[in-house]
């Protein structure tokens, strides 16, 4: 057997091509090793992706957004070529631009993404340089955002929206926007980006990044209107969910002038701390230690009184359950939720009480949601380095 003992200095993709086969036996079997001149890629097995996006005309509607100028070079790639070939990269788990541009000795994957070749290194950097502004970023992709929820079937009952921000950290050369902020790794450079998703198909409607030292709920107006006014009219918005940092008065306000019901989660201040301690009338739910409370609760700076639905969790029947602790009353988690849906009846043992159960599961399924978009993101920018 011979083996290759250098590398090749070009970045053109290897011959693959064996002229003759060889047989060995071992363990009493016979093997036999034989070649073909079929190319053969390591990342074939995004084909299926690529055959999916090339169906649903994915790259002519990214390729009409992009903010480049045609090249007038003779042997230049077009901007969606590096586009395409950035995407293939960050699906085969490619951290850096160098690694990306390794694949220009794959020779199937020019095939397979229906691009001239690969782009370098340089021309990648080059590339991203073109997106220079939020305007222009906004500009190219808004409507392939609108495009994913386009693709969207109309439900009877509608879609929900869920509000979240996280920390990206980041680390290296310094970037636009990239300010130390506190994180869970202390106090970190990173960005704090908001984010839109469609709850029951569990995708990214809308993504603004902020500097890292932006508080949660920083332009959160602006970021929903804009969201409202590009969201696909076929699409009917049952509702928004939203955590503590989306607690706005401005925003509760916006909210209910649209008319769009929301369900968000309420910080424990100290009148709401001093309402769970006092004797309340709790009414069990069928979520095995849970139990919940209502009341009309009017806070500062708020026009009006809304509905604040009081959550406690028993921790020796739920000991995962997420909440807050009150030293002054043991044994228990605490959650507290604003909404502007309408109390329901419904039949108990008791007999019929208003319940906010079915909020409490609302809230729960907005936490699954939203916890595994924060857990891409985190994984994401705590193990790649920066491009």
């Amino acid at each position: 057997m011979l083996m290759k003992t250098f590398q090749s200095e070009d970045d053109s993709p290897l011959h693959q091509t064996v002229a003759r086969g060889y047989e060995f036996k071992t363990g009493g079997k016979a093997i036999a090793v034989g070649f073909t001149d079929q190319q053969l890629s390591a990342h074939a097995g995004s084909v299926t992706f690529w055959a999916w996006l090339h169906s649903a005309r994915w790259a002519e509607a990214m390729g009409r957004q992009l903010p480049h100028r045609e090249p007038a070079s003779n042997n230049h790639l077009l901007p969606l070529d590096k586009a395409l070939g950035f995407m293939h990269g960050v699906l085969c788990d490619a951290r850096k631009l160098t690694q990306i541009a390794y694949f220009r000795r794959d020779p199937l994957v020019p095939e397979l993404l229906g691009i001239r070749r690969m782009a370098s290194q340089s021309s990648m950097s080059r590339f991203f340089k073109g997106f220079a502004s939020a305007g222009a970023n906004l500009s190219c992709f808004r409507p392939l955002w609108g495009w994913c929820l386009q693709r969207l079937p109309s439900r009877r009952e509608g879609y929900t929206i869920d509000l979240d921000s996280t920390k990206l950290l980041h680390s290296g050369v310094q970037q636009e926007g990239v300010q130390a902020a506190y994180t869970r790794m202390g106090k970190k450079p990173c960005l704090h980006p908001l984010l839109a998703i469609v709850a029951e198909a569990r995708l990214v409607a809308q993504f603004w990044l902020r500097p890292g030292t932006a508080s949660c709920g920083s332009n959160a107006v602006a970021f929903f209107l804009d969201l409202w006014h590009h969201f696909p009219r076929h699409l009917r918005v049952k509702g928004v969910r939203a955590d503590c940092g989306f607690c706005l008065p401005e925003l509760l306000t916006l909210w209910e002038q649209l008319q769009v019901p929301y369900v968000v989660v309420m910080r424990l201040v100290q009148p709401v701390q001093y309402l769970l301690r006092s004797n309340m009338v709790w009414t069990a739910t069928e979520l095995a230690g849970t139990e919940v409370s209502e009341l009309q609760y009017q806070g500062k700076g708020w026009a009006h009184p809304r509905r604040l639905i009081l959550v406690r969790h028993r921790l020796v029947e739920r000991p995962e359950a997420a909440g807050k602790a009150l030293l002054d009353v043991p044994g228990y988690v605490f959650q507290t939720l604003l909404t502007s849906l309408p109390p329901a009846n419904r039949p108990w043992p008791c007999g019929t009480i208003t319940t906010a159960e079915p909020i409490v599961r609302t809230s729960s399924r907005s936490c699954s949601t939203v916890s595994l978009c924060r857990r891409c993101a985190c994984a994401d920018s705590g193990r790649r380095r920066p491009l």
